[in-house]
């Protein structure tokens, strides 16, 4: 995979050149996460270098998308991780909006649930998988997602509200992260 990279006052940009017509960005998403030692931004693939600057721009906001534990984002492949990134001013005040009711809850508990939260949606709504990630029994899980629900006023079993909810647990552990 040939690629140049340029330091700049705040970030080393790269360009890299990926083989065929439909590039894959997984291969170079994976091997950028091997080598890493702090965030990463890829944008889409583009095929005209006149794109280079809209590219740069997309790269940068992925790049706001990354956290410690997913150090690599990929533009196109993880839109919420964007979408809680790309107006962090306003995506600070639609995860207050939303996560609002949790700030009255002591800071542990209200970690206790989010993380809750993070360990089902990374279980694909299993709540045994994510209890054996979290060291706990399942119904401990579903207890504290239904605290999440009536602390929150929002759903689950609800397609958009549960839409709101992981939206602002995104925006919520990027803002928080000391590195944003």
């Amino acid at each position: 995979m040939a690629s140049a990279w340029r330091l700049l006052h705040d970030a080393e940009v790269g360009i890299a050149r990926l083989p065929g017509a439909h590039p894959l960005v997984a291969p170079l998403a994976d091997a950028l996460e091997a080598v890493a030692k702090g965030h990463v931004g890829i944008s889409p693939p583009y095929h005209d270098l006149r794109k280079t600057a809209e590219a740069l721009k997309l790269a940068r906001i992925a790049l706001r998308g990354a956290y410690d534990e997913q150090r690599v984002t990929v533009f196109d492949r993880d839109p919420l991780a964007i979408a809680a990134a790309s107006s962090p001013q306003v995506m600070r005040t639609v995860a207050r909006t939303i996560l609002g009711p949790l700030d009255h809850a002591a800071e542990r508990d209200r970690a206790l649930l989010l993380d809750t939260f993070g360990a089902w949606l990374d279980a694909d709504g299993s709540a045994d998988r994510a209890a054996a990630t979290l060291f706990c029994h399942p119904n401990t899980v579903r207890h504290r997602l239904r605290r999440l629900q009536d602390q929150t006023g929002r759903s689950l079993s609800q397609p958009r509200e549960l839409a709101e909810l992981t939206l602002a647990f995104e925006i919520d552990r990027r803002i928080t992260d000391p590195a944003h």
